[in-house]
């Protein structure tokens, strides 16, 4: 039993997030994937925002929401695309909706979060 407990209780390897200085070469995935964790919770609530009712996440339990860094202005920001959001309106009809989140590449701040569907 004290083995089990063991195992249950190690924490897997993580894959190391890249630095600023390992991204240097404009490289949209590498920006993207050093920036992916702290932006989450943020680009979330500013989507969920824009919406009338409770937002439906359609993503897997370790799916991130903004999986995909669209591209990369050098110097600028970079965008966070996804698709796993099903928005409803007031009579209950639901769409699957694109979304978008904008952030500073160098600070890590969102800058705009939107879904262009929405308005």
């Amino acid at each position: 039993m004290a083995t089990l407990l063991y195992w249950i209780s190690r924490e897997a390897p993580r894959p190391e997030t890249p630095t600023s200085a390992q991204c240097s070469g404009g490289d949209a995935a590498c920006i993207g994937q050093r920036l992916q964790a702290g932006i989450q919770a943020g680009c979330t609530a500013k989507i969920a925002a824009l919406l009338a009712f409770e937002p439906q996440w359609t993503e897997g339990m370790f799916d991130a929401r903004f999986s995909n860094p669209a591209w990369y202005v050098p110097g600028d920001s970079i965008v966070f695309t996804g698709n796993d959001l099903v928005a409803s309106n007031a009579m209950g009809a639901q769409k699957r909706v694109q979304y978008f989140c904008v952030v500073d590449a160098e600070t890590g701040q969102i800058i705009n979060a939107g879904a262009p569907e929405l308005r």
